[in-house]
């Protein structure tokens, strides 16, 4: 007689099959324990004073080494309130951005950048976007930092000589900087910082200033 097929596991197969159902279960839950501890921690970094003191040096860096950038109008330095929002301004400049150990200003790089807050979960998140001005950069899409969460207040003042204004720039002075930048930013806790940035260039300078090269062609 022939013998019929086997029909059901032994228990050895079983046993294996749940060693193996229980490793995959197992590294499935690392990896999401993983990621979820990843998010946590980039969203406690992103809050706390350390954070806002950060976010505050990082600004004040661009802001030492703004220019008066193209003629075109979304280059200009610009102040603005947005619609609808109380202490919310946005504000746009030209910035040079070079490594640390590069001493030469031809090596810069030239940047868009933008400053604003964004709704966030908890209240409003201050965050940097910014665009290179020249190269492949320039055509994609640019990239958002978020630089600190928490923010109860944000303001951003300049100063004309003789004022402190809250929107630049003025009809007569489009192609300008300002004289100096004051930044306050307080958080949900209620702690507050401010800091206020010489501009050293306030007036479009014609140059034919290029980038060279020592090595040989």
């Amino acid at each position: 007689m022939a013998r019929s097929s086997r029909s059901a596991f032994t228990l050895l197969e079983t046993l294996l099959a749940l060693a193996i159902a229980f490793v995959v279960v197992t590294l499935v839950y690392s990896v999401f324990h993983s990621v979820q501890s990843t998010v946590e921690l980039q969203q406690s970094l992103v809050a706390g004073p350390e954070r806002a003191v950060s976010a505050m040096g990082r600004i004040s860096d661009d802001l030492s080494r703004a220019f008066v950038g193209p003629s075109e109008p979304e280059t200009r330095f610009r102040l603005v309130s947005q619609p609808g929002q109380a202490n919310r301004p946005k504000l746009t400049f030209c910035a040079l951005r070079a490594d640390e150990t590069e001493q030469d200003v031809r090596w810069a790089d030239a940047v868009l950048i933008g400053i604003e807050t964004i709704e966030a979960t908890e209240g409003h998140a201050l965050i940097q976007v910014e665009r290179p001005l020249v190269g492949p950069g320039s055509l994609a899409e640019p990239a958002t930092n978020r630089l600190v969460n928490g923010v109860a207040d944000w303001t951003i003042e300049v100063f004309d000589g003789e004022d402190w204004l809250q929107e630049w720039p003025p009809a007569d002075r489009p192609d300008h900087l300002p004289r100096a930048v004051r930044l306050t930013l307080e958080g949900n806790d209620g702690e507050r910082w401010e800091t206020e940035v010489l501009l050293h260039a306030q007036a479009v300078t014609e140059s034919s200033f290029q980038r060279g090269s020592t090595g040989q062609p």
